[in-house]
């Protein structure tokens, strides 16, 4: 343990002979630790991406629910009213006649 702490171990035969191994061992260690963040780093930005989707969602549902209020017949009318307009809205169907 003291040779290990101490680092008296990098000195023997074997380690030295196994050097292009070892560093080949810590690179890959190293390749495994950086695409273990970038995936985590992935992951936090496509879960923003889609909170982003699902609240433009919503949105376009509330401005659909809006939209489809405003242009109801009754609505418009309302809204001639208040504006002081003389159009009536129609009691009887439109019948169109075809020749």
């Amino acid at each position: 343990m003291r040779e290990v702490l101490t680092g008296n171990i990098l000195t023997r035969e074997f380690v030295k002979k196994q050097r292009k191994l070892l560093m080949l061992i810590a690179a890959l260690i190293f390749v495994y630790i950086y695409f273990g963040y970038l995936a985590q780093r992935q992951h936090r930005h496509l879960a923003e991406i889609q909170q982003q989707i699902e609240e433009a969602s919503y949105m376009q549902l509330t401005i659909n629910a809006k939209l489809t209020d405003i242009t109801r017949p009754s609505s418009i009318a309302k809204q001639l009213e208040e504006h002081g307009s003389n159009l009536k809205q129609l009691t009887k169907p439109v019948i169109l006649f075809e020749d």
